[in-house]
């Protein structure tokens, strides 16, 4: 379903972090590049996909949005006449860990990253306040089902490969994130009983980074058992520490226009060289 000689149309669908994405698009930050390389706007923001991600049709069968599916299909009937690739650029969710991590709990609950740290054991004062990484994890796959379930629905078997690009890493200042939290935050954060925001209602950095890990860890299994290619954020849009660059922040959760034509390029950089490597392979 591939030819790496061939240009490539890629499908890009997802909901508020895609906006960044967009905009490069259409401010014309990523053109047509010289090996083919395109993308398409399927459908993006907060509500792109209308009635969910995953439908019942009429036989009661399970299927994946049809807005994306019929645009594949689209899509497929036009790379039979003009010898395209078509890939899926799946852009959905990515705010789990903001949703669970953004505002301090009473106790300040901590848990020990498997990976940063694996040698470190807390206080036994503190014990109390850490919870097990599992229950995390559990908790997160619960909240980020839906989305494993529509990718695995997808049509994995009749185009040339997916690439789902997950929510960036948070930002360490508190102070800028109570400044530039978007709206629907905000109304979320009101609907949850939340009372006045400021930055000591922020939970700390480090926290909120290891559970946008944790939720990178999960969407990394969904989009490989799906038979997708999973994306973080581009390096260059990190600082030394993982965070991402306050400069490229357009709030306190999205990325800039300049954020999107950096994870346009990675993404073009990566199907190509995918591309590539299959044909040597093949």
């Amino acid at each position: 379903m591939s030819n790496a000689d061939a240009g490539t149309l890629a499908l890009l669908f997802g909901n508020s972090h895609a906006n960044c994405m967009v905009r490069a698009l259409r401010h014309k930050l990523f053109p047509t590049s010289a090996d083919g390389f395109s993308v398409r706007i399927v459908s993006t923001g907060s509500d792109a996909f209308p009635g969910g991600l995953v439908l019942v049709d009429s036989l009661g069968r399970r299927v994946a949005n049809p807005v994306v599916t019929r645009a594949i299909d689209q899509a497929i009937r036009e790379s039979e006449r003009e010898g395209r690739n078509v890939w899926l650029l799946s852009v959905i969710g990515g705010n789990f860990a903001n949703r669970l991590s953004l505002f301090r709990t009473d106790g300040d609950i901590d848990f020990l990253d498997p990976d940063e740290d694996s040698a470190t054991q807390p206080e036994v004062a503190d014990a109390d306040r850490y919870v097990p990484y599992d229950l995390l994890e559990a908790q997160l796959q619960s909240a980020m089902s839906s989305l494993g379930e529509f990718l695995r629905l997808l049509p994995m078997g009749r185009v040339a490969g997916l690439t789902h690009v997950d929510g960036p890493p948070p930002v360490p200042d508190a102070n800028f994130i109570v400044e530039n939290l978007p709206e629907r935050t905000k109304d979320l954060a009101r609907a949850a009983g939340e009372g006045e925001i400021t930055a000591a209602t922020i939970s700390p950095a480090r926290f909120r980074y290891k559970v946008w890990r944790a939720q990178s860890r999960v969407a990394r299994r969904m989009v490989e058992a799906a038979g997708g290619h999973y994306m973080s954020a581009p390096p260059a849009a990190l600082d030394s520490e993982g965070y991402r660059r306050l400069e490229l922040c357009a709030d306190a959760a999205h990325g800039t226009t300049e954020y999107g034509a950096l994870c346009l390029e990675a993404i073009r950089s990566s199907v190509t060289g995918l591309l590539a490597e299959r044909a040597h392979h093949e």
